[in-house]
């Protein structure tokens, strides 16, 4: 208990921890979106969908029947996460090597997690709802979204989003133009 405190998690309230998450839901929404398609709309729909998965797994007193729908939407969410990690690695700027041994230590990791029951999601609506007012349960979904959402960071910024640039790339120089704005720059400044 005293470690909880010292982190801030005793004096914390739980709106924040509720807050962290269903942000970090919404933001794994683009970050799974923006190298799936260039499409603005899909993208808005796929942040929706993980931000109702947030709003579904810490907030389900607020909206209790949107928790029947919770098995098929984390089926949906499972399906995304997979094929966002069939395109990373035909796709990224990382060497393969750093992909596959992130992916492996993420499996390991949420098999961990899973097996000492370390800040899983629970099945029911009453132990998800208690779960969101344990501390210990929280820190230990607080550590489990920090670790996964960095790991999505650091897979998808790696890849070209839809304008085909990466920011590795950028922090190696501007991008350059595409073919047809350069041949219209060039042909304007010498015609």
């Amino acid at each position: 208990r005293l470690v909880l405190v010292a982190m801030g998690f005793g004096s914390t309230p739980p709106s924040l921890f509720t807050a962290f998450f269903v942000a970090t839901h919404a933001v794994s929404g683009y970050i799974l979106g923006r190298i799936m398609t260039s499409d603005p709309f899909v993208i808005a729909l796929l942040c929706g969908f993980t931000t109702l998965t947030g709003i579904i797994e810490h907030c389900p007193d607020k909206c209790p029947a949107l928790f029947k729908f919770n098995p098929v939407i984390n089926l949906g969410g499972f399906a995304f996460l997979i094929y966002f990690m069939y395109l990373v690695p035909h796709t990224s700027l990382l060497p393969r090597w750093v992909i596959w041994s992130t992916y492996t230590f993420y499996v390991v990791f949420v098999g961990t997690a899973v097996k000492l029951e370390f800040g899983m999601p629970k099945d029911n609506i009453e132990d998800t709802v208690a779960a969101n007012k344990d501390p210990t349960w929280i820190r230990d979904h607080f550590f489990g979204h920090v670790v996964g959402t960095a790991l999505l960071v650091m897979w998808s910024f790696s890849c070209p989003g839809s304008d085909g640039i990466t920011p590795l790339q950028l922090a190696s120089g501007p991008p350059p133009l595409p073919l047809g704005i350069g041949a219209v720059v060039v042909a304007g400044a010498f015609g």
